[in-house]
């Protein structure tokens, strides 16, 4: 019986890049402040993101590189949406109505699929907004 092997352990990948590419990379690389092990796993996952989630793209922003629906809001955004209406799927398809269904649950779906990253920036803004709520607010300008 013949077929593909897949090996489940982690471990590293060797491959060769043609010249152009190579640089690409490195570049890359230099631009993000990445090792080319973290910057290859960074290119793959969101490699394979965007062949399984096709209603996805990713952006830069602020808070680095993230998925986000085509022309439509960060996934992000729809997890805290998700979380403000207490799990309940049919608050988050009707605050996002101008979306169909099927785009929504891809959004939700990629959250299962790669939570860390979207978790880590809904903990950073909760941070943020507790930092702000704790500022003393000022009511007159200072001369």
């Amino acid at each position: 019986m013949g077929g593909l092997r897949i090996d489940p352990r982690p471990g590293p990948i060797c491959t060769r890049l043609p010249d152009r590419l190579y640089g690409m990379l490195e570049e890359f690389l230099e631009r993000n402040g990445l090792t080319r092990s973290e910057g290859m796993r960074a290119i793959v996952e969101e490699w394979l993101a965007l062949q399984r989630y096709r209603s996805l793209e990713f952006r830069d922003g602020p808070f680095g590189r993230r998925a986000a629906i085509r022309d439509g809001p960060e996934v992000w955004e729809v997890i805290s949406v998700r979380e403000a209406s207490r799990e309940d799927p049919n608050a988050v398809y009707a605050h996002f109505s101008w979306l169909d269904r099927e785009i929504v649950d891809e959004a939700l779906d990629y959250h299962r699929w790669n939570p860390g990253p979207i978790d880590r920036l809904l903990a950073e803004r909760r941070r943020l907004a507790r930092l702000a709520d704790a500022e003393p607010r000022r009511t007159e300008r200072e001369p």
